[in-house]
């Protein structure tokens, strides 16, 4: 039996595959202190847009991609950028099927969120937190995907 799961576990660290094909990328960042979201988070009469972007920061979530999530996105996360081609290709490297073997060191905060797209149409998104190395990704379908924590300095090298 032992040597099952070890076969299996070799095997499956042997395949990868990509999660989504893309050729954009879209990078929305939060400039928002630790000191400010705990006033978010503390108030208890939030305005709708202190809401979402809770919402945004600290959950996983959303479950599904639409024109409102990426809507208010684009209208809370006023830091953006379109990545670079030199860079989409890089990132097509990180963004393949991983294990997170890293257990959550802290809450995650997600002040970095990625858009992908195809051919105009959005088949991604992935929030991210590297203070905790942590990463909130899902699909076009809604299926959430994970990549190897390993990646995290090389992203946030891609990013800054």
């Amino acid at each position: 039996m032992r040597y099952f799961l070890v076969l299996l576990l070799i095997l499956l660290s042997s395949c990868r595959y990509k999660h989504f094909s893309f050729n954009e990328v879209y990078h929305y960042k939060v400039a928002l202190s630790d000191k400010a979201l705990d006033k978010i988070l503390a108030s208890d009469s939030k305005t709708q847009d202190e809401a979402m972007l809770e919402t945004l920061l600290i959950e996983d979530e959303p479950a599904q991609i639409n024109a409102t999530v990426i809507q208010n996105i684009q209208k809370l996360y006023l830091v953006n950028k379109k990545l670079d081609s030199s860079h989409v290709a890089k990132m097509s490297e990180i963004y393949y099927d991983g294990y997170n073997f890293t257990k959550t060191r802290c809450v995650p905060v997600y002040r970095d969120i990625l858009v992908f797209k195809k051919n105009d149409s959005i088949v991604g998104l992935s929030k991210i937190c590297f203070e905790c190395e942590q990463q909130y990704t899902i699909d076009s379908y809604g299926q959430q995907l994970e990549f190897d924590n390993s990646n995290f300095e090389e992203l946030k090298r891609i990013l800054n």
